[in-house]
């Protein structure tokens, strides 16, 4: 029979050790797997990006008849077409430069259509130097020529460069038109809050024009406030703009929502895309992917895990309805967001549905096995894909941690080894930390806590998650003066501890009853504000409760701004273990219970540790009623804790009762 004092203390440990002081557990959402923010800015500012390059185009087409002399030749003027046909959609720096050279052998270097076009081909090769080159040495502009260049800029990731050109073009005389005022916008808002400055001198300008309400500037105004004002404020700057475009397009819709999700704000996101649908009664407001993307990633990033899985279940539905499923970018995101929320098998069916799949999907999936500890389906996934998508940095490490997750350790440490050697041969052990750093870890998960050693001693970069990796290893193979010993180390050399570094530190400390080393990092947790940290507070709970300290539990757990479900295990046990304090941690039940905290197995396990102290039947069946309410009575550990309390009690029948149900089960 197990003792309620040791399983509480060994599980309050053992969560610590292997959640809490994984900084691994923590940055897999971090890697590839997820479609972020800024991707789904990206997809929307790409929609806008591409709206501009193809209105230029239009507008530069139009422009060309009467560019060729009157009495230009026919055979000329099919030379003049066949040139433009052929080269106006290249993307190709080679074609640029042959393209270039076909304008100068013809003879239509001063043709300023043909000069335009020169400048949009050679912006989207990406070549910005010839860009601009053909742009100086143009005898006539128009308003079309500085949209190229302002546009060739802004999709270039060169902001302060549109900006400048945008500021010449004003200098000039030039009466911006809505392409050249999206594009300077677009530039303002990749620059954040730097280019709020330049932003809002534009909304002046823009003002004053009679593109005050059109609809492309006005679009870019709304991604441009809701980038470069942070908070309320800026989503607020941005909705006054949305509200007062008269005819919103997809596009509108489509940066307003994205604002709000950027924010979290998941409610508004929402209410938008129900708004959307309202007043979509035509074509124009039919939900598109950059739509699901941004709402799928409000509701992903949803505090609350259990919303977050409703609204996602939600939007599938509309995904389905839509014909989206299938499509790469918002499958891609589904995937992600599903597996990221724990329902792994509604991310396994999308994967299956999805006709072509990336690294994003692929990654995205693995990250959900993984944190689920489903290593070997992880790396099933991972076979099984590699010969069909092109897999990054970040998949190997996705790769690493599921070996670190196997059932068998052993089995995992195998094939670590196995994908080890490949990396060495293939040339990417040596030239990435986080390869570096998931190889630790993968290590330290598998005992081989020697191979993590070498593979660090071997790095020839290391960052503070190397040394957060080193220790958090250290810490779970019990080498616990090894673990201290490195984190004096990491902090001799300059390395600032993160709130993982130090979990596994004051877990060290805790393991060797280091309460004095325990209270100076607690000293230095407070110096660097990272005692806020909920699982640093939670670790602090730990060391004091297993030292006896409990009066520090108590002020501990008093200053908390946030308290999760290890929080309140961790003040309950840390006063069920002591005889005295025995009447406390049954109030501190209490309070969990009336602030509507859901009890797990280790719960139970402390408040039933209570029950038995004060041999009190009353409170053991409360707790009993309980167990049964949380369907928790296949549990081992919670069974023998109320056997144990039913046993000191004298209440036999109930002992039985008990051991009936365990034999039924």
């Amino acid at each position: 029979m197990f003792s309620p004092k040791d399983v509480v203390s060994s599980s309050r440990r053992l969560f610590c050790k292997y959640v809490y002081a994984d900084p691994f557990f923590s940055s897999l959402t971090k890697v590839s797997a997820f479609p972020s923010k800024s991707v789904t800015e990206f997809h929307i500012r790409s929609s806008f990006d591409v709206q501009i390059q193809t209105q230029v185009r239009h507008d530069n087409h139009c422009q060309k008849a009467g560019n060729l002399s009157e009495g230009a030749e026919l055979g000329l003027s099919q030379k003049y077409d066949l040139l433009i046909e052929k080269y106006r959609f290249s993307r190709s720096g080679f074609e640029a430069k042959q393209f270039h050279s076909d304008v100068i052998k013809n003879g239509f270097v001063g043709d300023l259509f043909m000069a335009n076009t020169l400048i949009n081909v050679y912006a989207r090769s990406g070549d910005l130097v010839s860009a601009n080159n053909v742009f100086d040495e143009m005898p006539d502009k128009n308003s079309v020529t500085w949209a190229c260049l302002i546009t060739g800029y802004t999709q270039n990731e060169m902001p302060e460069d549109a900006i400048a050109v945008f500021g010449r073009m004003v200098s000039a005389g030039f009466i911006p038109n809505h392409y050249a005022l999206g594009s300077a916008l677009r530039a303002c808002q990749r620059l954040g809050a730097e280019g709020l400055k330049h932003g809002v001198q534009i909304h002046g300008l823009v003002s004053k024009t009679r593109y005050a309400f059109d609809v492309v500037v006005c679009n870019a105004l709304v991604s441009m406030y809701g980038s470069c004002i942070l908070g309320s404020t800026g989503s607020g700057r941005a909705s006054c703009v949305f509200d007062g475009i008269e005819n919103k397009n997809s596009i509108s819709w489509n940066s307003i929502i994205s604002v709000y999700s950027q924010r979290g704000d998941v409610v508004s996101a929402f209410d938008l895309f129900s708004r959307m649908q309202k007043e979509g009664l035509g074509f124009n407001f039919r939900p598109s992917e950059y739509t699901f993307g941004s709402l799928i990633t409000a509701a992903a990033e949803s505090l609350n895990v259990d919303h977050g899985s409703l609204l996602l279940k939600q939007l599938l539905a509309k995904v389905e309805m839509y014909g989206f499923v299938e499509d790469l970018y918002v499958g891609s995101a589904l995937v992600s967001s599903f597996a990221r929320l724990g329902s792994i098998d509604i991310a396994k069916s999308i994967f299956q549905q999805m006709g072509t799949r990336n690294a994003v999907s692929v990654n995205g999936l693995m990250v959900g096995l993984v944190k689920l500890k489903q290593g070997e389906e992880a790396v099933e996934v991972f076979l099984d894909t590699r010969d069909m998508v092109k897999l990054n940095f970040d998949s190997y490490v996705l790769l690493l941690s599921a070996l670190g997750e196997f059932s068998c350790l052993e089995e995992g440490r195998r094939k670590g080894k196995e994908v080890h050697g490949y990396l060495i041969r293939a040339g990417i052990g040596d030239s990435s930390i986080s390869i570096g750093n998931s190889l630790i870890n993968m290590y330290a998960k598998c005992g081989a806590i020697e191979d993590a050693c070498s593979v660090f001693d071997l790095m020839f970069e290391k960052d503070s998650v190397s040394w957060s990796s080193m220790i958090s290893g250290f810490d779970q193979n019990e080498c616990f003066e090894d673990a201290l010993l490195s984190y004096h180390t990491m902090k001799r050399i300059g390395l600032m501890p993160s709130n993982f570094t130090l979990i596994s530190t004051l877990s060290s400390c805790s393991s060797l009853g280091w309460i004095r080393m325990g209270e100076q990092i607690h000293g230095e947790a407070i110096k660097l504000g990272l005692n806020w940290d909920v699982s640093v507070s939670n670790t602090l709970l730990s060391l004091y409760a297993d030292t006896g300290y409990v009066t520090e539990c108590r002020k501990i757990f008093s200053i908390m701004h946030d308290r999760d479900q290890v929080s309140w295990n961790s003040i309950i046990g840390a006063f069920t273990d002591s005889e005295s304090s025995i009447v406390e941690g049954t109030s501190y039940f209490i309070e969990m219970m009336r602030a509507g905290r859901t009890p797990n197995s280790v719960t139970f396990i402390n408040i039933l540790s209570a029950a038995a102290h004060l041999s009190c039947v009353q409170l053991t069946h409360q707790v009993h009623t309980l167990v049964l309410k949380y369907c928790l009575t296949d549990d081992k550990a919670v069974n023998n804790s109320l056997l144990t309390c039913y046993g000191k009690s004298g209440e036999i029948n109930d002992c039985e009762s008990i051991l009936q149900n365990v034999g039924k089960g």
